[in-house]
């Protein structure tokens, strides 16, 4: 009889414990896709700001700063991922401030842009707060 009792606590010990490590691989999974997509989203932004720099008239404002988010295009979905952008350029451009441009000596190496692209998981109300939230950062050094 107590070795029964014994044995019916061990299975439900090992239970317990197969479905803790199931819980937790779910959650790692979905931490790795969204970090993943975090990444991808980043490239993405970093083409379009250079896409902006190309396109913008720096004789009449100075593009040092974007904004966006990242929805997924189902109907109804949330707000997935907050981007922010920010635009340091090299040598002086257009009507830009010594705030937005980092002075040189020989201005034929102007023409240069640090992007720095920021994408932080927006989450959602119902969820609970992450353990580990999900922050992305890339830098890029490009020539105009």
């Amino acid at each position: 009889m107590l070795s029964a009792i014994v044995f019916a606590v061990t299975i439900a010990f090992f239970a317990l414990l197969i479905l803790n490590f199931s819980a937790s691989s779910q959650k790692q999974v979905s931490d790795t896709y969204l970090s993943e997509q975090a990444e991808l989203i980043a490239r993405g932004a970093t083409e379009y700001a250079m896409l902006r720099i190309l396109k913008h008239d720096f004789s009449e404002t100075c593009l040092n700063k974007l904004e966006g988010s990242f929805t997924p295009p189902q109907n109804g979905a949330k707000k997935l991922f907050d981007i922010k952008i920010t635009l340091k350029y090299f040598g002086k451009i257009g009507v830009c401030t010594k705030n937005d441009y980092v002075e040189i000596s020989d201005n034929s190496q102007g023409g240069s842009v640090l992007i720095d692209v920021f994408v932080r998981y927006a989450g959602d109300d119902t969820n609970d707060v992450q353990a580990h939230p999900i922050n992305f950062h890339r830098r890029t050094l490009q020539k105009i």
